[in-house]
């Protein structure tokens, strides 16, 4: 997340738990986008979830073979 100084309880929030940053300003906010932190926060908050697919016995399954009785 990313807010300024003049958000009231939005800004507390996000620099009392570290859930993302507190600019300034727009310049700032300009800065950030050019010099490309804006991608390392991105990377650093993004957390996606990594999932193994396993195929067995689904509804699919099921439906074929009370089709093929």
């Amino acid at each position: 997340m990313i807010t300024n100084p003049d958000t009231g309880n939005v800004q507390a929030f996000v620099s009392d738990g570290g859930h993302g940053w507190v600019l300034d300003d727009e310049k700032a906010l300009a800065e950030a986008f050019d010099s490309g932190r804006i991608l390392d926060l991105a990377r650093r908050r993004r957390n996606p979830l990594v999932h193994d697919l396993e195929f067995s016995a689904l509804s699919a399954d099921l439906m074929s073979a009370e089709a093929a009785r």
